[in-house]
C-alpha cells in the first residue's frame, strides 16, 4: 500500500463502499488480450484465455515482435487508457477567487490548514486538490486556467507540479521546501499571504 501522508480519519463505513470488480474473461483458448483498444478482461488463472505476459513489444497474444507498426499501435493502446482518468474528482472551494492554492501529496494537511486560517481572516482565496496527477482532471485544469495564480504548496527543488501546471497554461508559481521535513501551517500563512500580496500589487495598474 503506498501511502503520500499520515492522517487521523473516521472509520470508514464499508457498507457504502462499491466495489468494482474486473471484467473477466469467458471464452476460451487463444485469447488475445492486447488487440482490444479497451480494458481487456483478466483470465481467471487455471481456466482458458492463457496469454503471455511479456516486457518487451509484444502481438495480440503477447508474443514478442520487433515490428515497427506493432509497437506503434501497442503504444498508442497504452497511452489511450489515460483518457479513462480525465473526470477523477478534484476537490474545490471558493472557485470565484482569483488566487488559489493547490497542494498535492503530502503538503495537502499543513496547507489546508494555512488555507482555513486565512480565509477564516477573510482572505479571498481558492482551494483545489486532487490525487489525480496525471493526467489532471479537466473541469479542475480549465477552473485553474482562469485564475489570476495559483499556489502551489510543494516539497521539492524544483517546483515540478507548478511547472506541469504552467505547462498546460496555468499561472502558477511554487512554495517550495528541501528541509526534508512536512511544512508547518504557520510558516505556509507567511509564505502565502507574502505570494498572494505580491501577485495583488503586480495587478494593480500604474
Amino acid at each position: 500500500m503506498l501511502s503520500e501522508r499520515n492522517q487521523n480519519i473516521p472509520k470508514p463505513d464499508l457498507s457504502k463502499v462499491n466495489v468494482e470488480g474486473r471484467k473477466t474473461y469467458q471464452g476460451t483458448n487463444g485469447y488475445h488480450r492486447y488487440e482490444s483498444w479497451e480494458i481487456s478482461p483478466m483470465p481467471i488463472p487455471g481456466g482458458p484465455g492463457s496469454y503471455v505476459a511479456n516486457g518487451s513489444e509484444h502481438d495480440g497474444m503477447g508474443d514478442t515482435t520487433h515490428r515497427p507498426e506493432r509497437h506503434i499501435q501497442m503504444t498508442t493502446r497504452r497511452f489511450s487508457k489515460l483518457d479513462l482518468l480525465r473526470d477523477g474528482s478534484y476537490e474545490s472551494e471558493n472557485t470565484s477567487a482569483s488566487v488559489a492554492v493547490m497542494p498535492w501529496g503530502g503538503s495537502k494537511g499543513p496547507a489546508l490548514g494555512a488555507w482555513r486560517e486565512l480565509t477564516a481572516q477573510g482572505a479571498d482565496l481558492g482551494w483545489y486538490y486532487t490525487m489525480f496527477l496525471n493526467p489532471l482532471p479537466s473541469g479542475m485544469v480549465e477552473e485553474l486556467r482562469s485564475k489570476d495564480l495559483v499556489i502551489v504548496p510543494e516539497l521539492n527543488f524544483m517546483g515540478q507540479m507548478s511547472a506541469h501546471l504552467r505547462m498546460l497554461g496555468i499561472n502558477a508559481e511554487s512554495i517550495t521546501q528541501i528541509t526534508g521535513l512536512p511544512f508547518k501551517t504557520k510558516d505556509l500563512v507567511q509564505a502565502i499571504t507574502e505570494k498572494a500580496g505580491i501577485h495583488q500589487k503586480e495587478s494593480v495598474p500604474a
